[in-house]
């Protein structure tokens, strides 16, 4: 069961969601994330979560994600190497700050990847025409453009890039678990600041 990630309280400025733990939890072994969070916040989690409890405890869990927004936490073997340099990235970006409305990705290690990139729902509803139509990507320092296809498919609650990306992703030598934030600063026109994982 999960919360509509908002609240009035400021010591509270992060995405969350709660779950009630069942017995059906305990026995299977895996805690289930809310659909609604993950078709917003999925591409930002790395493939190992630390979950702390009330007493300062740290449990390292591995997530897993399947089709259809479907996630979820189970005890597996997380490459802490691999966690830390994701956090160092996400670190990197989370410092980011500008007055245009801007969203960040972690790049997946899923299959099609370079076909098409999943992008927040919210986003695009709050700051975008709202239907399928092409954007222009660009990155500091160039001049060159990328019009790439931004999906728009309501029916499967799904946001996406699509043709252009793959051209985007191959130019500039992305990598799986680099962080792009994408920063619209003119209408259709998204300028991407790229902080790439250690081992790119």
């Amino acid at each position: 069961m999960g919360s509509d990630f908002k609240t009035d309280d400021p010591s509270f400025n992060y995405p969350r969601f709660f779950k009630i733990i069942l017995h059906d939890t305990i026995r299977e072994g895996r805690l289930a994330i809310p659909k609604k969070f993950v078709a917003i916040y999925g591409n930002c989690l790395s493939n190992c979560i630390n979950l702390i409890v009330p007493d300062g405890t740290k449990w390292e869990m591995e997530l897993s994600k399947s089709g259809n927004y479907e996630a979820w936490l189970q005890k597996g073997k997380c490459n802490e190497s691999n966690g830390s340099t994701v956090s160092q990235s996400l670190e990197a970006a989370e410092k980011f700050s500008s007055a245009n409305p801007w969203f960040k990705v972690v790049l997946p290690s899923k299959k099609g990847l370079l076909q098409a990139l999943d992008i927040p729902n919210k986003f695009v509803l709050e700051h975008t025409v709202g239907c399928s139509h092409t954007v222009k990507l660009m990155v500091e320092g160039s001049k060159h453009c990328w019009p790439t296809k931004l999906h728009v498919i309501w029916k499967r609650n799904r946001t996406s890039f699509g043709r252009g990306w793959r051209a985007f992703f191959t130019d500039n030598s992305l990598k799986y678990r680099d962080v792009c934030v994408f920063e619209l600063v003119a209408t259709k026109t998204l300028k991407v600041h790229i902080f790439r994982h250690p081992s790119s």
